[in-house]
């Protein structure tokens, strides 16, 4: 009898361990050491965008908490509003796209510090009665674009001015021969235009994030997706910044540094199995906590555009053209600059200033090469 309970005890045990090293299989942190010390730091994020959701996933995983990071956020509508507060130092890390990047350099030097994500979670929509609609597809290189010169003329746009929704704007209304003072811009943050464009107000409405993914949005039933910045030629990415007081200072520096590695970390674990389905979850409550309203099938719609590796972001820095410039540097974030200097929007000076250190791969290049040496 004591022999059969010793073996019952032996194979629940057994049974228990297999559990706790499932768990830790589970784990994408666990060879991420801890900080030397305890630290407290402040990420920027944007409301409903998915490369700002890793950080919230890496949060309701125990990443930040393993690491010793004491996490505080501050969330805002659009990265130039977030740029702001960046003078009043509000946030020492985070994520945004063009239009904080570019914005973020020029007006406060924040540091690049590395890519995020594709920009492809960006579109403008008109009601499926629109006389854009009903002009049809008309530009040979852009199939996917609508309308004509005549239907964009003098349109209420809804959007985040100077954002990548901005710039994507340009691109599009340049194939038809116009400028964005051809059109009636109404600034407004991402998650306002949704319930402005919900609610029937204004004529064509810039969304990105998961809300571009909602079901009533992708059955194409009251709205349809008009501008998609593939078909227009945009190539551009999210942006990992940092505030410049923040890389000076060592102690944060370090903690930035760790956001970075748990952040690629949680890039290669979304590419396995189904953790998509369980990071969809995490990104829904995310929302959900912000007033954001989706679901969780339109967040797992948002997280399967393109995660840069770690290995891709150090060959983004790494890699460089003839004149000397990161591709990081000069084809995601340059030539848009330049694009928006041809339009008028910012000054000829600014490219010189733009190219002036503000792009460090420091980071990046220590992670990659301490993960060649494992």
């Amino acid at each position: 009898m004591k022999r059969i309970v010793s073996l019952v005890t032996a194979l629940l045990l057994c049974v228990s361990l297999l559990a706790v090293c499932a768990l830790a299989d589970d784990d994408p942190y666990k060879d991420v050491k801890p900080l030397a010390e305890p630290i407290e730091i402040t990420c920027g994020a944007l409301f409903g965008c998915a490369d700002s959701s890793y950080t919230a996933i890496i949060e309701k995983m125990g990443g930040f908490e393993k690491v010793g990071i004491k996490l505080n956020w501050k969330v805002f509508g659009n990265g130039p509003v977030m740029v702001e507060a960046l003078s009043a130092n509000a946030w020492d890390f985070g994520t945004f796209g063009l239009g904080g990047t570019l914005t973020g350099i020029l007006s406060q030097g924040a540091i690049i510090i590395g890519s995020t994500v594709t920009c492809e979670a960006e579109r403008f929509l008109v009601s499926n009665d629109s006389d854009i609609v009903k002009a049809g597809k008309n530009v040979k290189e852009s199939p996917l674009l609508y309308g004509s010169a005549e239907t964009w003329k003098g349109k209420e746009i809804y959007l985040p001015i100077g954002t990548v929704l901005h710039y994507l704007l340009c691109l599009a209304l340049d194939k038809f021969g116009l400028k964005d003072t051809d059109v009636k811009l109404t600034h407004m943050d991402v998650p306002s235009v949704n319930i402005a464009m919900r609610a029937g107000k204004g004529e064509v409405w810039g969304l990105w994030g998961s809300l571009v993914y909602a079901n009533d949005i992708v059955k194409g039933d009251k709205w349809v997706t008009v501008i998609t910045g593939k078909d227009v030629g945009m190539n551009i990415v999210g942006t990992m910044v940092v505030n410049p007081r923040s890389y000076n200072d060592p102690k944060k520096r370090e903690a930035i540094k760790k956001w970075v590695e748990l952040y690629e970390k949680t890039v290669d674990w979304l590419a396995t199995g189904n953790n998509t389905d369980k990071a969809s979850q995490m990104y829904y409550e995310w929302n959900e906590s912000l007033g954001v309203k989706s679901t969780v099938e339109e967040c797992k719609r948002s997280l399967k555009v393109k995660f840069f590796t770690l290995k891709e972001n150090y060959d983004m820095f790494m890699q460089k053209s003839a004149d000397g410039k990161m591709t990081v540097q000069e084809e995601l974030n340059y030539k848009p600059l330049m694009f928006f200097i041809a339009k008028g929007n910012y000054k000829a000076e600014d490219a010189q200033k733009f190219l002036g250190g503000y792009f460090k791969g420091d980071i990046i290049k220590e992670l990659y090469e301490a993960s060649q040496k494992k």
